[in-house]
């Protein structure tokens, strides 16, 4: 019996959740001239911007989106983004640690003949 207490106590302290924020046909932090021709990638990528929490301080007060954004398209080489979705995701182990952060999907594109980054 103090096993499954013990066992429900520790899951009760443990939370976590992700919530969609939404779902873009198209997303970008760049400027994107569309009179140039563009090449969608095959694989959906993400991209992120967390904040990790230690003990109870952050290692900065939120994530930011735009860093989000800009992380998948920098990592890819990307000019922008279609079919995304934005989820924001958490989980803390009180007086431990924890993280939150934003996390970026879609189908990368980019420039025709500019070549793909490591994703």
């Amino acid at each position: 019996m103090k096993k499954i207490l013990g066992l429900v106590t520790l899951l009760l302290l443990m939370t976590g959740c992700s919530m969609k924020l939404g779902t873009f046909t198209m997303i970008s932090t760049k400027d994107i001239d569309f009179k140039k021709s563009y090449v969608k990638d095959d694989k959906k990528v993400i991209g992120k911007d967390e904040s990790k929490i230690y003990v109870i301080f952050p290692s900065k007060m939120h994530p930011d989106l735009d860093l989000a954004v800009s992380d998948v398209l920098e990592r890819t080489g990307s000019d922008y983004l279609t079919d995304a979705t934005i989820m924001y995701k958490y989980w803390y182990i009180p007086y431990i640690y924890g993280k939150f952060w934003y996390e970026v999907e879609g189908y990368s594109w980019r420039e025709e003949g500019k070549e793909s980054c490591s994703k």
